[in-house]
């Protein structure tokens, strides 16, 4: 089995202002994801699945038309769209355990609102995060962490996915990429995990790129069942 979590990275106000960049998505990547989403998943398949933080989304539905939050909530219901745990990739060493725990609850709310369960969260571009991370997004139920670096700094000598430790015993499952994305074989299993990032503030991948990903693992891994999933899943 090969699962792909395809994203972009958000990065709010290195090329453009916060609001522009914001609106960006608002206006032209969450419906474009939507329909490509709805042309992709057809007869029973799941080809492409969007998953961004939790924050965007929830500031979408908050300003979108009734027309605009319909779609969106089908899309959502369909398992097309998704959220991951945290809102958006954060530096962790600017921030406390509460503010930690405040930004776990925008997904916590969606997940009440959509009677989903958010286990999966994403960092990507910062190259390194400190072990205070690991007790809050543990206490709240993240059980997997996905990290895609910056690949230009030094990288931190650490397997590809590992369980992260700290002093009070809390724990968190991680998969480590010297890039925003990458695949990695989960040790003594038939799984496949990938992260499918486009860059920063580029949208929803492309018919033909999305094509190319499940061809590329089709041909590195023969007979395998590759399906868009989201890191909860």
């Amino acid at each position: 089995r090969v699962l792909v979590m395809f994203k972009c990275h958000f990065d709010a106000g290195f090329i453009d202002t916060q609001a522009a960049v914001v609106h960006k998505y608002f206006g032209d990547y969450f419906p474009k994801a939507i329909q490509l989403t709805q042309a992709q998943n057809v007869a029973g398949k799941r080809r492409y699945v969007w998953t961004t933080g939790s924050w965007l989304l929830y500031e979408y539905l908050e300003q979108a038309s009734p027309a605009e939050r319909k779609a969106m909530e089908e899309a959502i219901a369909r398992g097309d769209i998704a959220w991951h745990a945290l809102p958006f990739t954060w530096a962790t060493e600017l921030l406390n355990r509460s503010l930690i725990e405040g930004a776990l609850g925008i997904s916590q709310q969606l997940d009440r609102r959509f009677g989903v369960v958010t286990s999966g969260a994403k960092m990507t571009d910062v190259p390194g995060h400190t072990r205070g991370l690991i007790a809050p997004l543990a206490a709240h139920g993240v059980n997997f962490l996905d990290i895609g670096l910056n690949p230009a700094p030094p990288f931190p000598d650490v397997p590809q996915i590992f369980l992260w430790k700290d002093p009070s015993g809390a724990t968190l499952p991680v998969a480590y990429h010297r890039d925003y994305g990458g695949s990695i074989r989960v040790p003594g299993s038939d799984l496949v995990v990938a992260a499918c990032v486009r860059g920063d503030n580029s949208g929803p991948h492309t018919a033909d790129e999305i094509n190319a990903v499940h061809a590329g693992y089709a041909a590195r891994f023969p007979g395998a069942e590759i399906t868009a999933r989201n890191l909860s899943n």
